[in-house]
C-alpha cells in the first residue's frame, strides 16, 4: 500500500525476510485477489488498488507511511551503543562534538532511509526538527557554526 508496486527480492531486503518467503506471501495475496501482479523484464511486480482496498486495510487513514523500521533500529542501535561508550568523565568537551559527529555520519544513510519524509530536507525537518535535520545534512556542506553544541 505504501508504494505503487513491489517486488519480492526488493520487499525481502527491506524487511529482512527471504525473498521466497514475501514470494509466497505475495502470491497468496493476489490469489486473494487483493494484488495484482504483472511481469517486468525477469521480476513480477505487485500491486494493490489502493482505492479499492484502502478503506479495507488502512481504515479512515488517508494515506499509507512505511517507515522502514529496520534500517531506523539499526541506526537508532548504532547512536545508542557509540554514545553510551563514550566516558564523559575522561573527554574533554571539546573533543565529543566530533565524536557525535562521526557517529551520526556513520548511521546517517540508515536514518535518511528509514522514512520519506526524512529523506527530504523540509520533511527531516519537520520530523526530527531543526538542529537534528542540520547534523544529517552531508558532512561537505556543514559549517561548524551550524553544529548545535553539546
Amino acid at each position: 500500500m505504501a508504494n505503487q508496486s513491489a517486488h519480492a527480492r526488493g520487499l525481502a531486503a527491506c524487511l529482512g525476510y527471504n525473498h521466497m518467503q514475501v514470494r509466497a506471501v505475495l502470491q497468496a495475496i493476489e490469489q486473494a485477489g487483493i494484488a495484482v501482479s504483472r511481469s517486468e523484464g525477469r521480476t513480477r511486480q505487485y500491486s494493490i488498488d489502493q482505492d479499492v482496498w484502502g478503506p479495507v486495510l488502512i481504515g479512515a487513514s488517508t494515506s499509507v507511511e512505511w517507515v522502514n523500521w529496520r534500517r531506523l533500529a539499526r541506526a537508532l542501535h548504532g547512536i545508542v551503543s557509540r554514545v553510551f561508550g563514550i566516558n564523559g568523565d575522561r573527554v574533554d568537551p571539546e573533543l565529543v562534538s566530533p565524536v557525535i559527529r562521526e557517529i551520526i555520519d556513520s548511521v546517517r544513510e540508515d536514518l535518511l532511509q528509514s522514512h520519506p519524509w526524512v529523506s527530504h530536507p523540509g520533511g527531516r525537518r519537520r520530523v526530527l526538527g531543526e538542529p537534528l535535520a542540520r547534523l544529517l545534512e552531508p558532512s561537505d556542506s556543514r559549517q561548524p557554526e551550524a553544529m548545535p553544541s553539546w
